[in-house]
């Protein structure tokens, strides 16, 4: 690079460390800005040699100047331009002790010296450096004494202009800013060009004299939301040590310390706080503080403290009659039902409703009005007294004339529908009219008439509205996303085609279609309509086998996404599908290396990619098709650490992790030396690395080091029981039961509420063959918890991810079973059920559990419902026919079956099922036919898999007949899946019987089986 400013990017490197130095006393500054422009922007000239503006400081103004730095300010005006960068660069690292040299500099008389001192002022103070002046210019300029308003329009005009050559500004902003509204928008947009910049630039602040609460909290914020509690806690520890502190600081400090288990420190923090009264004098604030204080006073068991904090905390969120939804969390709830839960403990639960009535009436019970009452009841609600709660719905919903009370009545059918009672809200819906006899909430209705078997009247709903606006291109694709939605798909596609004809102009009709196309199945007219975004485009030629068309789409799409990348402001966040489908096309090609390029550089330019579960467990599958089997296996762990609460990944992951460790033990113990030397392994964000390290442990041979590494975690951040439970397990393993029981009586003594430890002694006691003790830990492992639906379903989980799926499912049923809040943890425990239910074939269990969880989230129109390309409501129809099919209702299963196949058409289950029921023995022979097929794609598509040729097999054998070659084949297919993982008894069994062999004794391990459709529904080719 040419001119005299040719080493842009190594002074910006220095910046990183100039711009963060501490300001000298001498200098009269502080870190705060300073209130005269004239001493930063306005006094930079132009780069010439006449003679200096009048604005700028004189010399005899600034402190005495060093001989040094006094060369340095002469070398600028050096004939050598070598010299000349050589001198720029080493002021600029000098940082802010040469500011008063450089502002005398302003006055040389080389118009160079001046030049250069003014552009060194504007790097050091504000982070411009030359590539940034010449996209920005003086945008900059007085930036120190603009307002709020006016600040935040110039950080958006250097983000757009200067994209990333503005994160030294924005990071010197960062220091010197004083507003901390303005911090925060200086951040957010820090983060969103550089985020690993801007967690460089919080750690400097932090760790520097400058130093402000709002840095620390940022900082510490930061790290938690990243699952670095400990780190977290360590910065605020430090700051509050350096005396860098105030109220908020400490009330966020007492936050994380209850997020990492240590709920005695923060109510210590807490109480403190109110008995100095430095809670917040804000209304919002204080009712958070309480609410925290609260949470931490429940957790080591003083309820009565805890109640009257609760009851602060509800107190000071009371909601407007407007400010609350049925079905919606919020602030007054939370704190309302902890209320409750506080009383259940006491022994004092009919209380609750009285209390709730005194908070709503503002003190006085009587005079609560009709909202109150409703708000009472959708309290009760979630509560689980559902009777009551009904009764009260009742008796406001009979009061008054309705056209007075629309809000009121809404409201009271929404608790009846959220209360499983769809006929009463639909009732309830039907008095909500206009003066034309028209619905208020057709919207609504129609969900009603869905929930309650009537997809007919619900589009006859949505037609009336027709009438009102005939030419509304948007009321047409309403109406036919109603005959969509209750899978009345003819009459869909009827409604979606008449729209288009109607509207040509309009793009929307032709994109519906399409989309309906692609959930049917029929790809080829989905793409022949030529308007799918790329997206479902790729998914459709996957489905088809068209591979190269798919790849080089793909790389059309890639090339974009890298130029909108390039641009400030148009990185895609939507295009992670697309990329994920481009990988599994490049598998299928037999190019595992492309695919592991698309997706490394996926993880390189977002770093909140590099925890996303789609990416981990697709990086997993290209590696392991490239013979990368220990890269493989820690991604695959990865994955299954940051799976969530997705239930058929967190066995995947597991699974596949499991499967190539046991081909393979070497390559368990590369994965784990892989893990420790990846970039960034020092930094231990969180404990998710150290659970992935020890399950590699434990996959290597070493129980006991994996134990280790888990008290490890634990003694670090002791937040669970269930880590001391696992590090028992693994004691146990390695050969060390006793050492493992007085590990669990630690945790008991901990925790004694907690149903993990109860467990894994009735498991060791089992093992041992004491079945009376076993027998005794289950009856305790089943009371504990009764009344603590969270210790419940953190236990469910805690299974779900150590395989021990028995336990999983016994601690689901309590969940449900347990009183208290019943949408996040009872939807979740029925959609587990569901998914466990589908492995074990219960067929009402598969249809209860997942027509509660569709129905709640299409209630509050959010949250998943579908798995592995497979819709929630299509299992809900699969459940249907198994309970039919086992009650030899073979027309009625058959029905069921295919109402599912339409919304899953490439399910297996749903073709082998279909096989099974169907009386026209051409169509079951079509079914079995595509169900052998769908495996045999599965096989191609994921060779080293055993599952598939397990499921293929089993398949075969049951239909084979007489057929030698096909019993042939389900015999070899059975040895191949052995060869795979020789460790499954499921396995085994098949493979002994199909050779006539004996079975051996003993039972297949609880949960070794997936079910076939959940294998990612990109996978299948399928998206909804």
């Amino acid at each position: 690079m040419t001119g005299p400013w040719g080493r842009t990017a190594a002074l910006s490197s220095l910046l990183l460390v100039s711009c963060h130095a501490p300001p000298d006393p001498s200098s009269g500054e502080d870190s705060r800005p300073s209130p005269d422009p004239a001493g930063v922007e306005a006094a930079a000239p132009a780069p010439s040699r006449s003679a200096p503006p009048a604005s700028v400081r004189s010399p005899e103004a600034s402190p005495p100047i060093s001989p040094e730095v006094a060369a340095l300010i002469r070398q600028l005006g050096d004939l050598s331009w070598e010299k000349r960068e050589e001198a720029t660069e080493k002021l600029a690292l000098l940082g802010e002790d040469v500011l008063p040299a450089l502002r005398a500099a302003l006055t040389d008389d080389d118009g160079e010296i001046r030049s250069r001192a003014a552009m060194v002022i504007d790097v050091i103070r504000l982070g411009v450096t030359p590539e940034l002046r010449a996209k920005v210019g003086t945008l900059l300029n007085g930036f120190d004494a603009l307002g709020a308003d006016a600040k935040r329009d110039v950080l958006d005009r250097l983000v757009r202009a200067g994209g990333r050559s503005a994160v030294p500004a924005l990071e010197r902003i960062l220091r010197v800013e004083a507003d901390e509204p303005i911090l925060e928008e200086v951040l957010r947009r820090l983060e969103s060009l550089d985020e690993a910049a801007s967690r460089r630039a919080l750690a400097r602040l932090v760790a520097s004299p400058a130093a402000r609460p709002w840095h620390v909290e940022a900082h510490a914020r930061r790290m938690a939301w990243r699952g670095d509690l400990a780190g977290a806690l360590a910065a605020y520890e430090e700051a509050l040590a350096r005396r860098i502190d105030r109220p908020s600081l400490q009330l966020a400090y007492a936050e994380t310390l209850l997020a990492a288990g240590r709920p005695a420190r923060a109510a210590s923090v807490l109480e403190r706080l109110e008995t100095d009264g430095h809670l917040p004098a804000n209304g919002e604030e204080r009712a958070r503080a309480y609410y925290w204080l609260a949470e931490s006073l429940f957790a080591v068991g003083r309820f009565a403290d805890a109640l009257g904090r609760y009851e602060a905390a509800a107190g000071g969120w009371l909601p407007t009659s407007e400010e609350w939804s049925v079905g919606r969390e919020d602030p007054f709830a939370m704190a309302a039902q902890r209320m409750g839960e506080c009383l259940r403990r006491l022994g004092r639960s009919p209380e609750a409703e009285a209390r709730w009535l005194v908070l709503l009436g503002s003190g006085d019970a009587g005079g609560v009005d009709d909202n109150g009452r409703l708000r009472v009841a959708e309290l009760l609600r979630r509560d689980g007294q559902t009777d009551r709660a009904l009764a009260i719905v009742r008796q406001v919903s009979r009061a008054g004339p309705d056209n007075e009370r629309i809000p009121l009545l809404n409201r009271a059918a929404q608790i009846f529908a959220y209360a499983g009672r769809a006929e009463e809200a639909l009732a309830l819906q039907r008095r909500l009219t206009r003066d034309d006899g028209s619905l208020l909430f057709p919207p609504f209705v129609e969900l009603l008439l869905r929930i309650v078997g009537r997809p007919a009247e619900a589009l006859a709903v949505r037609r009336a509205g027709l009438a009102t606006a005939p030419n509304d291109v948007a009321q047409h694709l309403e109406v036919a996303a109603a005959a969509e939605r209750g899978g009345l798909f003819e009459e869909a596609e009827a409604l979606y085609r008449q729209t288009l004809d109607r509207f040509p102009a309009f793009p929307m009709p032709r994109l519906r279609l399409a989309e309906l196309y692609v959930r049917l199945g029929e790809h080829r007219k989905a793409l022949d309509l030529g308007v799918l975004p790329v997206g479902p485009a790729l998914l459709c030629h996957e489905a088809l086998g068209e591979v190269d068309a798919g790849i080089a789409l793909g790389e059309r799409h890639r090339a974009d996404r890298a130029g909108r990348a390039a641009k400030p402001g148009m990185r895609d966040e939507t295009d992670l599908q697309p990329m994920l489908t481009l990988s599994r096309l490049y598998r299928r090609k037999g190019q595992p290396e492309r695919a592991i390029e698309c997706l490394a550089g996926l993880q390189g330019e977002d770093a909140g990619l590099a925890r996303s579960f789609d990416v981990h467990l697709e990086l997993g599958r290209a590696r392991e098709s490239a013979g990368e089997a220990a890269e493989a296996i820690v991604e695959y762990l990865l994955a299954w650490q940051h799976a969530g609460l997705r239930a058929m990944d967190i066995q995947e992951a597991r699974h596949r992790a499991g499967y190539l460790a046991a081909q393979d033990p070497a390559a368990a113990r590369a994965a784990l030396d892989a893990f420790r030397r990846r970039p960034g392994a020092a930094s231990r964000p969180g404990d998710a690395d150290d659970l992935v390290e020890a399950e590699l442990l434990r996959l290597a041979g070493d129980p006991l080091a994996a134990a280790e590494q888990i008290e490890r975690a634990d003694a670090r951040l002791p937040r669970r029981p269930a880590l001391g439970c696992r590090a028992a397990q693994l004691l146990a393993r390695g050969g060390k039961p006793a050492e493992a029981r007085r590990r669990l009586a630690r945790v008991i003594a901990e925790w004694p509420e907690d149903p993990v430890a109860y467990r894994v002694l009735e498991g060791l006691a089992s093992e041992a063959g004491d079945a009376e003790a076993a027998d005794g830990f289950r009856a305790k492992a089943d009371a504990a918890g009764a009344l603590d639906k969270k210790a419940c379903f953190e236990a469910a989980h805690h299974f779900m991810m150590t395989g021990d799926l028995a336990w999983a499912r016994a601690e689901w049923s309590k969940v449900i079973a347990a009183p208290g809040e019943r949408f996040y943890y009872d939807t979740n425990a029925h959609e587990y059920l569901g998914h466990l239910a589908i492995q074990s074939g219960d067929g009402a269990a598969v249809e209860e559990g997942f027509r509660r969880v569709l129905q709640e989230r299409e209630l509050r129109e959010s949250g998943t419902v579908e798995e592995g390309g497979v819709p929630y409501a299509a299992l809900v129809h699969y459940g249907a026919g198994l309970v039919a099919e086992a009650q030899g209702e073979r027309l009625a299963a058959a029905g069921a079956f295919a109402k599912a196949l339409r919304l899953a058409p490439r399910f297996p289950d749903l073709h082998e099922a279909l096989a099974r029921v169907l009386p026209e023995a051409p169509a079951r022979e079509a079914h079995h036919a595509t169900a052998v097929a769908l495996w045999r794609d599965r096989i191609a598509d994921a060779p080293r898999d055993p599952e598939p040729r397990f499921r293929l097999a089993l398949l075969l054998d049951r239909t084979a007949g007489g057929d030698g070659a096909v019993r042939d084949e389900a015999r070899r297919l059975a040895r191949e899946a052995l060869d795979r993982w020789p460790g499954d008894a499921r396995y085994e069994a098949l493979a002994r019987r199909l050779d006539g062999e004996p079975p051996r004794s003993g039972r297949a391990p609880e949960g070794r089986r997936r079910p076939s459709g959940f294998v990612r529904g990109k996978e299948m080719g399928v998206t909804h």
